[in-house]
């Protein structure tokens, strides 16, 4: 399953007009000073945040998916524009492949409407029965 979201955060970010303005329910959001419980330690919240996110859950289909979300902001590109003036606004794209061999590919088309939403992009690619048996730490570390 992959996932693309869009990610806003900084300092007094007035959440519900995030979400009314982009008409989009975010998966998550939190203010300054909330926090969490993680491995048993509570962790401070040292930002606002507001996350919004599709899920794929077939690779193939990531670019077409990735196409209708893009579409999605764009419609709204003013109201991220300002966004992007005052907080940091990317969109995040997390990679979970179900196989060793995966080919990600964005046309012309991807790429020239990510550009239209000018905001940051990244790009994570993760195999998680590496992370979760815990390999990942013996690979890096071999490097």
């Amino acid at each position: 399953m992959n996932f693309i979201e869009l990610r806003v955060s900084g300092q007094n970010i007035n959440l519900d007009e995030v979400t009314k303005s982009l008409k989009i329910i975010p998966k998550w959001s939190y203010k300054q000073g909330e926090g969490r419980i993680h491995k048993g330690n509570k962790v401070k919240y040292t930002e606002d945040c507001w996350i919004a996110n599709i899920e794929i859950e077939n690779e193939i289909l990531t670019e077409e998916k990735m196409i209708e979300w893009i579409d999605l902001l764009i419609q709204r590109k003013e109201f991220i524009n300002e966004l992007s003036q005052r907080y940091d606004i990317a969109l995040w794209i997390t990679l979970y492949p179900e196989t060793n061999q995966y080919h990600i590919h964005f046309s012309r088309k991807t790429l020239s409407k990510l550009c239209e939403l000018n905001i940051d992009v990244g790009f994570s690619y993760m195999q998680l029965k590496e992370f979760y048996s815990g390999q990942w730490q013996h690979n890096e570390a071999a490097e």
